[in-house]
């Protein structure tokens, strides 16, 4: 995907991270929120039984707020 342009090395960098302990800087947040900015859905990605269940909409305002304000994304 890398050598097709589909993605940039940055952004496979963040797929290929491991659920706990990996982290992304702002460059890497503009890639992907640039990537998934005009993608929404209605499905639950965190634990459904929550009543503040994660749902895409919340992953691309971290990926935004990043890209926007600086610093890192970090998740353990």
């Amino acid at each position: 995907m890398i050598e097709q342009n589909i993605i940039t090395a940055e952004i496979a960098d963040f797929c290929y991270q491991p659920d706990c302990g990996g982290t992304i800087n702002q460059d890497q947040a503009k890639q992907i929120y640039e990537k998934i900015k005009d993608y929404d859905d209605n499905i639950c990605y965190g634990y459904i039984g929550r009543s503040d269940c994660v749902m895409f909409i919340d992953l691309k305002n971290i990926f935004k707020d990043c890209a926007e304000n600086g610093g890192i994304v970090e998740w353990y």
